[in-house]
């Protein structure tokens, strides 16, 4: 292996792979190109059965791949002016995608679908999970004007294929997925409203449930279905709590890079994703979004709904596991998640300082514009100060050396600033440092989130201190994010309150509220264009209002 030691020669070892594809074009007239993606271990067979396939067709071809996220592009070579070996080289790359998906991959890793692969996406999904990805495709087109027949092929009514059966997801989870089918079957028959829910922690999230709605709990959904150490990927029952989750991975010095404010012991996989929940550590590591690789739910018929798969490179349909991130069980039952997961970092500390709320927000802007890459940036009322102090909380995670360097540049940084007081401090990966914080601003009756562009939280924040009573709150300066526990709030407050936010180019929503409260107002703020397509996703995809009613924005 030879390694770059200045730009000239980095430019030189990328030379070769630009011109990968012209120098493959002066082989033959014509080269059909596939980019299918299997994990990263499953490469070698991938490349063996490349090779087996072309020699079956009589093809000739080339490979170039990604080494890194198992994505390949085979060239097979051909001359299109000859039918047969035209004829010859379509069948190949279509056997090259079904040896791939047989792999645990999928048919396409970054160039899509189109019209091309798409009766392809039957390798991987059953009727039941595309009739889905048409009401997703209906809600948001509903005039089909916009690239009308691609992608999803045609319904088996409208082209005489056969269908999978109506489960044809496959499950691990035997005997208890087959239960909680049927009771969602039995519910949706006789027109009795469900609201998933795991442990039971975040019962009231979200406007107040129609009251005739019956709790459905995944909680037996708590095993690890799959568990990939060497392509760091793992699917478990969405009843398993994160915590449980994170102590399987340990044992691989493995975890889940993500600390959802406000979770407790029980707290669930399912829970993490219905709210799409994370904190400060978004900044390095990504949101449930960016770590879900895919996922399986129950619909309103009773049918397992596959979205997503196993690999880091997936454009096969659309994105259906992130429509589920966030849904808050509005949408479906979710059974299984599978995620990306990462090594444990070497080390975990932080470096606090103390300024005025201005002199440390400032300070959080220039050391998110700088090259050291903190995993998160806070500021936090200092204690007993009546937020006339604060604290800045920066923290790093990584190889220890690199964290030396880091709080190096980031003490230099603060004392450049003119902030006091510094400290540093090693905490657990798991637990973070923010648990006693969150803790205080949940003991109030009202939890408040906000979120605006990154140089317009303190000004909100400054709207917000004078005019409520506030208990604890924390500034995530990195993504913008405010939490705040509120302890009385009133219906005339709180729609001023989403008013200064809005004046402020962001949006509010209560996290936790009491039911009185909920039954007046809507937790989720003013109203927006996006709640018309919220509601039109809605009725597509539970057109009976079976899951969570009058939850989502607009009490829908």
């Amino acid at each position: 292996m030879k390694e770059a030691k200045n730009e000239e020669d980095r430019n030189r070892l990328w030379q070769g792979r630009r011109g990968a594809f012209g120098a493959v074009a002066r082989l033959a007239p014509n080269y059909l190109v596939n980019d299918a993606t299997v994990p990263r271990t499953k490469l070698p067979e991938a490349l063996a059965k490349v090779a087996e396939i072309s020699q079956k067709y009589a093809c000739e071809h080339g490979n170039v791949f990604h080494a890194g996220d198992g994505n390949l592009h085979p060239l097979l070579l051909f001359d299109s002016r000859d039918e047969d070996q035209l004829q010859r080289v379509e069948r190949a790359g279509w056997e090259i995608m079904q040896a791939c998906v047989d792999l645990g991959g999928t048919i396409s890793g970054e160039h899509g679908i189109g019209m091309e692969k798409r009766e392809a996406m039957r390798m991987v999904l059953s009727e039941s999970d595309l009739e889905v990805q048409r009401g997703l495709k209906r809600a948001f087109d509903p005039n089909t004007i916009l690239n009308p027949g691609k992608i999803i092929p045609p319904s088996p009514q409208a082209d005489g294929i056969e269908t999978f059966p109506p489960d044809g997801s496959v499950s691990n989870h035997g005997e208890i997925l087959a239960k909680l089918t049927e009771e969602i079957r039995s519910a949706a028959h006789r027109k009795q409203s469900i609201i998933p829910t795991g442990s039971g922690s975040f019962s009231a999230f979200g406007n107040l449930p129609h009251p005739d709605a019956t709790l459905l709990t995944s909680t037996s959904l708590a095993d690890v279905v799959d568990y990939d150490p060497l392509n760091q990927v793992i699917t478990v029952g969405a009843g398993m709590s994160l915590q449980a989750l994170q102590q399987h991975l340990q044992a691989q010095s493995q975890w889940l890079p993500l600390r959802p404010p406000f979770f407790k012991e029980g707290s669930t996989v399912g829970r993490l994703i219905a709210l799409g929940a994370c904190g400060p550590e978004r900044l390095q590591y990504g949101a449930p979004r960016d770590l879900l690789l895919g996922l399986r739910y129950i619909d309103r018929s009773g049918h397992v709904i596959t979205a997503g798969g196993r690999v880091v490179k997936n454009v096969t349909g659309y994105d259906m596991s992130r429509l589920m991130i966030g849904s808050a069980g509005t949408l479906g039952f979710i059974t299984e998640a599978t995620w990306r997961v990462f090594m444990i970092p070497e080390r975990c500390t932080t470096i606090a300082a103390e300024g005025s709320l201005g002199e440390c927000t400032e300070t959080a802007l220039a050391l998110l514009k700088s090259n050291i890459l903190p995993t998160f940036v806070t500021c936090i009322p200092a204690p007993s100060t009546e937020n006339k102090y604060w604290n800045i909380v920066i923290g790093f995670e990584g190889f220890s050396q690199t964290v030396d360097y880091q709080l190096e540049k980031c003490a230099t940084a603060l004392q450049e600033n003119q902030l006091k007081h510094l400290e540093k401090v090693d905490y657990s990966v798991h637990e973070g440092v923010f648990d006693s914080v969150y803790k205080q601003i949940a003991q109030p009756p009202f939890i408040l989130r906000a979120d605006l562009l990154l140089n317009r939280s303190t000004g909100f924040f400054q709207a917000l201190d004078k005019t409520l009573s506030l208990s604890q709150s924390l500034l995530d300066s990195g993504n913008g994010r405010i939490y705040a526990g509120i302890n009385d709030l009133s219906d005339e407050q709180w729609r001023k309150l989403c008013e200064v936010a809005a004046r402020h180019e962001g949006h509010v929503i209560l996290e936790k509220a009491p039911d009185d409260f909920r039954k007046n107002n809507d937790v989720f703020g003013l109203a927006t264009p996006a709640w018309k397509l919220t509601h039109r996703l809605k009725i597509e995809l539970d057109p009976d209002n079976l899951f969570s009613p009058g939850q989502l924005p607009g009490k829908v």
